[in-house]
């Protein structure tokens, strides 16, 4: 298995030696290492005074963004099955075993394996912040499967893929994806439909677990509702482009009904019991001002769409 981990800022740069570090310590030993730097030359140079012979450090030039450096990785990758970590993120040590283990259980068919991310918070965990809508910060959302079981969508920071399927249906769309530090989305979620599009299942097996890192500038409430809007409008304007119908079981919808006939009523009791009133009224109110802006985002995306 080939492990991309791309890396941008030099303020990550401890960050990355911890990914590198928990790969290390692997109970699945047959790994290939592969960090891209996308852009930064001062990150590299910094990088090759601590990284060893074990890993591929490679520099990514253009197009600029975290889609292009995935797609350089995938270009330098020599294993049959190519995975994806964030450079603030670490891997719990079975997490590569887990993985081997379901492909290896898998018919042909499952193109891409991935697990479970629980959050490492940065600071104090924000209690305003709804479990419905980690998502936002990287990490699996209350509402999403529990088990082990096939799913659309995998979370950016553990998916694995059987590498053929980028010679089927080519890499990460480089208009798409973070550019520096321009929080963009969409680019995984255009992956996966073209994925779906062919045919190809993906599974979701909570076993294996990637930890993500998650400092303080995501848990500000500006930016966990840019990333709902960001996230309406990319994922319609895929599904426009790619003429995918939404259904009552995709994704995007088995969340929305889970926190308008769970998340809210549950809220709703707790506060009328006076149990923690503040805190659940605060994050009744997020949860229909998320919901409100995703759809906002979702009307956008396919309003432009169709210009």
């Amino acid at each position: 298995m080939s492990v991309i981990i791309s890396a941008y800022s030099e303020d990550r740069i401890e960050d990355v030696r911890d990914v590198i570090r928990s790969l290390k310590s692997q109970t699945y030993k047959n790994l290939e290492k592969i960090i891209v730097v996308d852009r930064n030359r001062n990150t590299f140079n910094i990088l090759m005074k601590y990284i060893n012979n074990d890993v591929n450090l490679v520099f990514h030039e253009s197009p600029p963004g975290l889609s292009g450096a995935r797609n350089t990785g995938i270009a330098n990758a020599n294993g049959d099955l190519i995975s994806f970590l964030d450079d603030d993120s670490i891997a719990s040590e079975t997490w590569a075993e887990t993985i081997m283990e379901d492909f290896d259980e898998s018919a042909d068919d499952v193109i891409a394996i991935g697990g479970i991310i629980r959050p490492i918070w940065i600071g104090r965990e924000p209690i305003w912040l709804p479990r419905e809508l980690y998502w936002t910060i990287g990490c699996t959302y209350d509402g999403f499967r529990k088990e082990k079981g096939y799913v659309e969508r995998l979370f950016g920071s553990n998916m694995v893929f059987r590498k053929e399927i980028f010679e089927i249906i080519g890499g990460f769309n480089p208009d798409l994806g973070r550019i520096n530090n321009r929080q963009l989305v969409g680019e995984e979620t255009e992956l996966f439909i073209k994925i779906s599009n062919y045919g190809y299942k993906v599974l979701y097996d909570p076993d294996a677990v990637i930890y993500h890192k998650i400092f303080p500038y995501r848990v500000k409430l500006i930016y966990i509702l840019q990333r709902t809007f960001q996230y309406g409008n990319a994922l319609m304007k895929s599904r426009v482009n790619f003429n995918v119908k939404s259904t009552k079981q995709s994704q995007e919808n088995s969340m929305i009904s889970y926190i308008l006939k769970t998340s809210i009523p549950q809220r709703i009791i707790k506060i009328l019991s006076l149990n923690n009133v503040l805190c659940n009224l605060f994050q009744l109110c997020i949860l229909l001002l998320a919901i409100s802006i995703a759809l906002l985002g979702m009307i956008f995306g396919y309003i432009k769409s169709k210009l």
